[in-house]
């Protein structure tokens, strides 16, 4: 009987939650090269620097979903680096570079919505 490890399970499991077949190879289009560029100048070098783990995640993201997640981070660091007003700005410019590669319902709030 052959045990299923951990990181077997999970990939199945992301397999199905992304309805990908598991071994099934998606080509990185340069759209999402750009994104993944704008983000990393976004952080620049000093953020590189002083986030090395979140640099190398941007680098290594596998498709437009784990960019879309690693946004957050990013924001976090640029906050740290800047201000939060800052970073709210310079990360909302460039998140439209999303625009049809997401689910509309992921997409974010229009500023109008904030108080």
């Amino acid at each position: 009987m052959r045990w299923i490890t951990s990181t077997q399970m999970f990939a199945s499991l992301y397999e199905r939650f992304v309805n990908r077949r598991p071994h099934e190879k998606r080509v990185v289009g340069p759209r999402l090269q750009e994104i993944r560029q704008a983000m990393l100048a976004l952080l620049g070098d000093e953020g590189a620097r002083r986030y090395p783990q979140l640099a190398r995640r941007i680098e290594f993201c596998a498709d437009e979903m784990a960019l879309w997640y690693a946004r957050s981070e990013l924001m976090a660091a640029l906050a740290d680096l800047y201000d939060e007003e800052t970073a709210h700005r310079r990360l909302t410019r460039q998140s439209a570079m999303f625009k049809g590669l997401l689910p509309k319902s992921m997409m974010a709030r229009p500023n109008s919505l904030r108080g």
